[in-house]
Formats: C-alpha cells, sequence, structure tokens
C-alpha cells in the first residue's frame, strides 16, 4: 500500500461516519450503530504487505489491503486470511473481512470459491 493510499485511508477513517459509510454500505455489514461507538484504526505492516486495520465494536476486523499489489490466488491470498482468522480469534471478535481495495474487476466465482474453501462463514473477502 502506498503512502498515498494509507495517508487516504487513515484520514477518511478517522471519521466515525466514514467507518459506517465503509462497513454498512460498501461492505454490507449489518452491524447494529451501536458497535460503532468503539473504533480503532491503525497501519500495520503484514506479510504480504502493508494494510489498515479497522477494529468495531469488540465485533468485527477490517483489513484493507492494495488489491493491485496481490495477485488473485489462493497461494497468495491464503496466507493473509489465515492470519487475519487468528487475530479475529486472538481478539475474541466476530468476523473478519479482508478488503481488497483497487481491484478493477471482480473474480470470477469460482476463484473467490477456491480461495474461501478453507474458512468459516465468520471470513469474507470484499473488492473495492
Amino acid at each position: 500500500m502506498s503512502n498515498e493510499k494509507r495517508t487516504k485511508w487513515l484520514a477518511r477513517l478517522s471519521d466515525v461516519s466514514e467507518v459506517i459509510r465503509l462497513v454498512r454500505g460498501d461492505l454490507g455489514c449489518a452491524c447494529p450503530l451501536s458497535v460503532f461507538e468503539h473504533y480503532q484504526v491503525a497501519y500495520r505492516e503484514e506479510d504480504p504487505g502493508p494494510l489498515v486495520q479497522v477494529i468495531v465494536g469488540d465485533r468485527l476486523l477490517l483489513w484493507i489491503v492494495d488489491g493491485t499489489d496481490i495477485p488473485l490466488s489462493a497461494s497468495t491470498l491464503s496466507p493473509i486470511i489465515t492470519k487475519g482468522c487468528k487475530e479475529r480469534d486472538r481478539r475474541g471478535l466476530n468476523r473478519f473481512r479482508l478488503v481488497l481495495e483497487g481491484m478493477h474487476s471482480h473474480p470470477e466465482t469460482l476463484i473467490l470459491e477456491q480461495i474461501m474453501a478453507p474458512y468459516d462463514s465468520r471470513t469474507h473477502i470484499h473488492f473495492l
């Protein structure tokens, strides 16, 4: 994730209304408004690359990654999804959502099914 994208996300998500718009609008999460009373936004260096982390109301973990930096395959996405699930479980959260920003087209359903097959229903992947 470039410094420019990181700065954009951190600035945008400093406003709770933008966090609500992202989570409920862009990602379609049905979280009640009360969970947005407490949220955290941070920048993290992870493998395969840097990301913006959002924790919403002790329920939801979001990792926002530059989708143009990562090839769309199980071998490249599985390690980060696995890490995100472990982080979700370690923190006692309900859901993990990996957000790939900058993907120009939505991948085929078959590719997504292959990538997501090993994970539980509390794990989601989104393309913005």
